[in-house]
């Protein structure tokens, strides 16, 4: 049986930069109920890509929802996953 105790993840996703990008991928975390804690975007790079680091907590099961979901996206090239820890989390919101 899976655990099902929340862990801390990040994602790294690289998009297309263009309009509506991080829409998309947000509003598959509201489907799926899940809170993002950090977000961070970066654009308008040489080759027309973005990149947008999540960070948000959830069941093992739900993280991996949300990869299938987000790889389904056209504007979204690839994704990474790291779990992390709320310490990790919070060194990142601070620096933003």
């Amino acid at each position: 049986m899976e655990n099902s105790e929340k862990k801390y993840w990040m994602f790294y996703i690289t998009t297309s930069d263009c309009a509506g990008a991080l829409t998309s991928i947000s509003a598959a975390f509201s489907n799926e109920g899940v809170n993002i804690l950090t977000i961070i975007g970066h654009g308008a790079c040489p080759d027309r890509k973005g990149v947008i680091e999540i960070g948000f907590q959830s069941e093992t099961k739900t993280k991996d929802v949300l990869i299938r979901k987000i790889k389904r996206l056209s504007k979204a090239i690839s994704i990474k996953e790291e779990e992390t820890s709320m310490d990790k989390l919070a060194k990142i919101i601070s620096r933003s």
